[in-house]
């Protein structure tokens, strides 16, 4: 149980380092380049209270780079639709199928980003040692807070 709850966690911190490429800019430009930067200071931090080995840091990051490219080609691959979006609105009778297919391929677009960032996370787990999860668990807990989110700093 109390296994799962780390991959549960991990996994969630995973997907939300991607979501956070993805909300802020991560098609590229200055913010984004700053907001990686920023995450990777903080995994190295991670990492630093871990006493992850050279070996672990090279995995680790191995995996943070495939999640940020996972987000960064998602935010790249769906720029176009919002216009796409708004270009149906504008039309006298908006087509329901092009609405249904522009968001059915955002979602389908979505989930594979999410599933790659899972396979990232499920990787970093079995690539730190147990005392490793439990410290990055402990981390996590305190920031989450006691009702499962951000809670008190």
């Amino acid at each position: 149980m109390r296994k799962s709850i780390l991959l549960g966690v991990v996994s969630i911190a995973l997907m939300g380092l991607g979501g956070s490429v993805y909300a802020y800019g991560g098609g590229g430009g200055e913010c984004s380049v700053k907001k990686e930067k920023r995450m990777r200071a903080k995994a190295d931090r991670v990492m630093d209270k871990i006493d992850a080995t050279d070996e672990q840091r090279v995995a680790i990051e191995a995996e943070l780079d495939n999640a940020i490219a996972s987000w960064v080609e998602l935010r790249g691959a769906t720029r176009a639709v919002p216009k796409e979006l708004l270009n149906q609105w504008k039309e006298e009778a908006p087509d329901k199928e092009v609405i249904v297919r522009l968001v059915d391929e955002r979602i389908e677009a979505l989930r594979a980003a999410a599933y790659e960032t899972i396979d990232s996370a499920l990787a970093v787990h079995q690539t730190l040692e147990p005392a490793q999860r439990e410290k990055v668990g402990e981390m996590m807990s305190r920031r989450m807070g006691k009702r499962g989110h951000r809670g008190e700093r």
